[in-house]
């Protein structure tokens, strides 16, 4: 088999593992012997768990002498959650590693590799490179940047509403679309929504997906924090954050699995510091954070570029309606010179809906070639 053969399998398993492993990357492995033929493989299944290389190892049967590993990132070469991959890689008696990319982590970042060959061990790197950047994309921008990940997924009308002029937004899409949400949910840390957004639709905001490992954490941006009028929508079993504005001087309730963060907001609007938000949830060690409005939220995230990777779903309807509700609901006065810019990787149809998949700029240069 060709490198970039078993680099396609590597990928499979890696991407099992789902946002189980959320801030740690997706890894996979696999070891080939000599002939070429699979003896053993792993993924990086939960967090704080074995990583994919050290899995792989522990699951083969034969002797890893002379063996090759393939894996899609770079082997840790430091103690973290768990031990270094390097040594065990190096103690196994494997020859040649074969990796899809170089880790940004700076206690990373080409150090794996440099021990791998201070040992004689044979190294290729970027193999299928593109394919393995874009599979971390998220853990990328939370090791090199301030914020997580924001993925932003609309349903909008082809006249671009969201909802009508009673703000009633349910059924917009079709079930194969309504699927695709639920799968975002499942590759998210948290799913974050305005507070209006949140009471009107009384959405739990979880995956209804047969086998889903884990649930997202439910961020709720609430300034004026109107959700404490009904509290109890945000007692469930996953975790939330409510972000409201530090002004307030109120005794926040204390409710099982939800933490209430004050954060800085404009004195006129009372918007919350959207940046402020995002570099709290870095702190909070969410990686990829995906947005379902409403629409003023998700203009202003826009405004401020902290939008990544945006799912555009256009339902084949209009509603013909000037007080039907915009899909991005902002007065910026902006001109035509400084339009937001978004490059589409893929439009498919979901039923008879239209998908549109792409990113800003700001997402690009997280998952191109260095």
């Amino acid at each position: 088999m060709l490198h970039e053969d078993i680099m396609k399998e590597v990928l499979k398993l890696a991407s099992l593992g789902g946002s189980s492993t959320i801030p740690n990357p997706l890894v996979g492995a696999i070891i080939v012997d000599n002939q070429q033929r699979i003896i053993a493989q792993g993924y990086h299944d939960y967090l704080g768990g074995p990583h994919a290389e050290i899995t792989a190892l522990s699951n083969c049967k034969t002797s890893t002498n002379g063996s090759t590993l393939y894996v899609n990132l770079e082997p840790c070469c430091h103690e973290g959650r768990t031990g270094p991959c390097a040594e065990a890689i190096i103690k196994a008696g494997i020859k040649k590693v074969v990796i899809g990319c170089l880790d940004p982590n700076p206690k990373v970042k080409g150090q794996g590799l440099k021990i791998l060959k201070d040992h004689n061990i044979e190294v290729i790197t970027d193999i299928l490179k593109d394919e393995c950047t874009y599979l971390n994309r998220g853990f990328f921008k939370y090791i090199s940047s301030d914020y997580p990940w924001l993925t932003l997924k609309m349903a909008v009308s082809l006249d671009g509403k969201i909802a009508d002029y009673k703000e009633d937004s349910k059924y917009l899409s079709g079930p194969k679309a309504q699927l695709l949400v639920h799968q975002l949910r499942a590759q998210s840390g948290a799913v974050m929504v305005g507070a209006k957004t949140f009471l009107k639709d009384e959405s739990k905001l979880n995956v209804r997906l047969t086998g889903s490992k884990r649930q997202p954490w439910r961020v709720i941006l609430d300034p004026q924090l109107k959700t404490l009028a009904k509290y109890e929508l945000l007692s469930e079993p996953s975790h939330s954050v409510v972000f409201y504005n530090e002004r307030i001087k109120i005794e926040t309730p204390k409710l099982n699995n939800v933490e209430f963060r004050a954060i800085s907001s404009d004195e006129e609007s009372n918007q919350l510091n959207l940046k402020a938000v995002m570099a709290e949830l870095k702190k909070l060690e969410q990686n990829y954070i995906l947005c379902e409005g409403g629409s003023r939220l998700a203009a202003s995230l826009m405004e401020e570029n902290l939008i990544d990777e945006i799912y555009w779903i256009l339902a084949p309807i209009f509603f013909n309606d000037n007080l039907a509700v915009n899909s991005l609901n902002r007065i910026s006065n902006r001109s035509i010179d400084s339009l937001v810019k978004f490059t589409p990787q893929e439009t498919y149809n979901l039923g008879n809906d239209t998908v549109i998949h792409g990113f800003t700029d700001s997402g690009k240069k997280y998952i191109k070639k260095n």
